[in-house]
């Protein structure tokens, strides 16, 4: 007989958040992985999703093939990426969509967009990316997973903001800057130079040299991970039956 979990596949993205702990002994999933099946069963019974907006999300998704070039460019690889189509990648337990997977070089490699300098790993070790984010470790492990390649990257890159994104930014300053007592004895073009430099120069980074402005991750296919996972889901999938039945 079939159940609701027949159709639940863990998104490579979330298994992070699933393999999260429960605060006793006897409590193996924590809330954040019940909040994240709940996030999937809302979603394939009454098709109800929690967007995630903000400036980090809307550079990371404008930048994405400028930091593969930046990748690409770093480890010396050559491969058209900007004409290789993505591809969701299924198996019994999980689905997932990395960046960059060419199974026939053995490249598997996904980008993240540092929103500002701040945000950019300047000080950690890249020897250990479950250290550092164990949420995009795991991540990578599901790539690696689905696509059998046992060699990955995660790259963080720091490229300028789109230039929409500087443009609209300029102008809320400038109304800010408008409506400050002071700005009544300044010119008005005075204003508007001065918050255009200060977000030009906050908002872009040619000041550094192109490779301090990534960091790579390597990781390795962890098998005992991998088994773990598995057997994460089939408990995840009887808490997903009892939440789809629920909503």
């Amino acid at each position: 007989m079939s159940k609701p979990s027949d159709n639940y596949f863990v998104r490579a993205s979330s298994i992070g958040g699933l393999m999260t702990n429960g605060r006793s002994k006897t409590e193996l999933l924590g809330k954040t992985a019940k909040d994240s099946i709940l996030a999937s069963a809302l979603l394939n019974k009454r098709g109800y999703r929690e967007e995630i907006t903000g400036s980090p999300l809307e550079k990371g998704i404008y930048n994405e093939d400028e930091a593969l070039d930046m990748l690409c460019d770093k480890m010396n690889w050559e491969v058209p990426h900007r004409e290789i189509q993505k591809e969701r990648f299924y198996n019994e337990y999980i689905t997932g969509e990395p960046d960059l997977c060419i199974k026939d070089l053995g490249i598997l490699a996904d980008v993240k967009n540092s929103h500002t300098p701040m945000s950019f790993p300047w000080l950690v070790d890249t020897s250990d990316l479950k250290k550092h984010h164990k949420g995009y470790w795991w991540q990578l492990q599901a790539y690696m997973w689905l696509s059998g390649i046992h060699t990955s990257y995660l790259a963080y890159c720091l490229a300028d903001f789109p230039e929409h994104m500087i443009k609209s930014k300029i102008q809320s300053e400038l109304y800010r800057a408008y409506g400050k007592p002071e700005a009544r004895t300044l010119d008005m073009s005075d204003i508007e130079d001065e918050v255009e430099s200060r977000m030009k120069k906050q908002m872009t980074f040619s000041q550094w040299e192109s490779h301090e402005k990534i960091r790579i991750f390597k990781i390795e296919l962890d098998e005992e991970a991998i088994e773990e996972l598995k057997t994460r889901i089939v408990e995840a999938r009887k808490i997903y039956d009892i939440i789809y039945k629920s909503i």
